[in-house]
């Protein structure tokens, strides 16, 4: 299961324009966990270079954008159970909001009043 996440990482790594030696060097040199939360992370972010801006993520292990943490006090899941199965969908998803969304804006932005009653 491992080697599928890995391949899983490296096709969305090669898909962002990053180089074959630099995806090598990510997924021998950093943990697996870090890289698919640095991928589930950059359609959050505004990166005019995804690609360069997923790499140096990775290297310092950014936090969370904020965006994320909005997006997710409006849709907080009921149980533990459904965030474990959406951890196993991950990489793929990201695949497609990456592409759909191109990382120059948030998956899913917030509201202008950020949810906040008048």
């Amino acid at each position: 299961m491992s080697r599928d996440r890995r391949i899983e990482a490296a096709k969305v790594m090669l898909q962002l324009g990053i180089s074959q030696a630099a995806v090598v060097r990510l997924l021998t040199n950093y943990e697996l966990e870090v890289l698919e939360r640095q991928i589930y992370y950059l359609p959050y972010r505004k990166a005019k270079r995804p690609g360069a801006f997923l790499i140096e993520a990775v290297r310092f292990d950014y936090s969370a954008p904020k965006d994320l943490f909005h997006a997710k006090v409006q849709t907080e899941p009921e149980d533990e159970q459904q965030l474990d199965k959406s951890a196993e969908r991950l990489v793929g998803r990201v695949a497609s909001d990456l592409k759909r969304h191109r990382a120059e804006a948030p998956a899913n932005p917030a509201s202008p009043d950020r949810g906040l009653e008048p």
